[in-house]
């Protein structure tokens, strides 16, 4: 029976547990939906971040043409994970080292920057530190930092 005829939201009886499918069933939700383009604008408007629709709404409104718009958010919601404002955290163990073989240690000397971008190189490195994805250091091979 249809739930919600505007959403194309469905519900689904137990009797024909072949009709049911995970490509268009919103876990979050608990809905199915009859295509997995009706899935995606379900998503896209009510359980994806606020943020996130927030950014490509934004980033697309001085398309005047429509088709053109939706066309560029398709795009940018296929994307969605570069609008992500949740930190991400590397979960691989770090290597203890890198085989470089007899070749002499190569050491370069840190590129000039402003006290402002030291500061942030700073700040940086020590959120590094303190989430234990890097360790200090006192190998003779050195390559400098770039923002």
């Amino acid at each position: 029976s249809l739930k919600h005829l505007r959403s194309r939201t469905v519900s689904f009886t137990k009797d024909n547990p072949n009709q049911l499918s995970l490509n268009t069933y919103c876990h979050r939700c608990k809905e199915y939906f009859l295509s997995g383009n009706d899935l995606q604008k379900h998503l896209r408007e009510k359980c994806y971040s606020e943020q996130i629709r927030k950014q490509i709404i934004e980033s697309t409104k001085h398309i005047e043409n429509l088709k053109h718009q939706l066309a560029i958010q398709d795009i940018l919601w296929r994307n969605k994970i570069l609008f992500d404002p949740t930190p991400s955290i590397i979960n691989i163990p770090p290597q203890s080292a890198i085989r470089t073989g007899d070749h002499p240690p190569i050491y370069s000397k840190q590129y000039a920057a402003s006290s402002q971008d030291q500061q942030v190189k700073s700040e940086e490195t020590k959120k590094l530190l303190e989430r234990g994805q890097i360790e200090e250091s006192t190998s003779p091979w050195s390559s400098p930092i770039a923002l």
